[in-house]
C-alpha cells in the first residue's frame, strides 16, 4: 500500500542516484535522476523541481545516437513539467516533445538498459517469469524433514 510518503520517496531515490555515481554508471544516474524528476512533477506536483532534475539528469548522458532514448524520454517529462503546475506553458511543452521526436529518430539501434525492459531482455532472469500460468513449471514437492520416529505417524491398515 502506498503512503504517499514523500520524504521516504526521495530519500530512496537520492540513494540510488548516489549509488549510480558511485558505480561510475551515468545511464543509470540518468535514469535513476530522471525517475526523482518524474515523481517530483507527478506525485509530489512540484514540476520546477522536476525541472531543475531533468537539467541534472541530462548531465550524466554523453551526446549521441546510443542515447536517443534516455534523451527523448527525458524530453518527454520535461513536457509533462511544462503541461503541469498552476503556470502552463504549451509552447515550452511542444518544444521539449519536438525534442523528444527528434532524439528518437535518431536512433541507432535498441535502446539501452534500462528502458529496454521487454521479457527476452530480463529472459535470464528466469524463463518462467514471462510465461503464462499454464506454462510454468510446477514447484518439486518439499522433502519430509521428519527425522525422529516420533514424529512419523504409524498407517493405521
Amino acid at each position: 500500500m502506498d503512503m504517499l510518503d514523500l520524504g521516504s520517496a526521495r530519500r530512496f531515490y537520492r540513494k540510488a542516484i548516489a549509488s549510480a555515481k558511485d558505480a561510475r554508471n551515468s545511464l543509470l544516474a540518468a535514469y535513476m535522476t530522471g525517475s526523482l524528476a518524474a515523481f517530483e512533477i507527478d506525485a509530489a506536483a512540484d514540476p520546477l523541481l522536476g525541472l531543475a532534475m531533468l537539467k541534472e539528469a541530462r548531465t550524466f548522458l554523453n551526446r549521441g545516437p546510443e542515447f536517443s532514448t534516455p534523451t527523448a524520454w527525458l524530453e518527454s517529462l520535461e513536457a509533462l513539467a511544462h503541461a503541469s503546475g498552476p503556470r502552463r506553458d504549451e509552447t515550452a511543452a511542444t518544444q521539449a516533445l519536438t525534442r523528444a521526436e527528434q532524439a528518437i529518430k535518431a536512433a541507432d539501434g535498441p535502446p539501452p538498459w534500462p528502458w529496454a525492459t521487454t521479457p527476452s531482455s530480463h529472459a535470464h532472469v528466469h524463463p518462467s517469469l514471462f510465461a503464462s500460468d499454464k506454462e510454468k513449471p510446477r514447484p518439486e514437492p518439499l522433502p519430509s524433514r521428519c527425522h525422529h520416529p516420533s514424529q512419523h505417524r504409524s498407517k493405521q491398515p
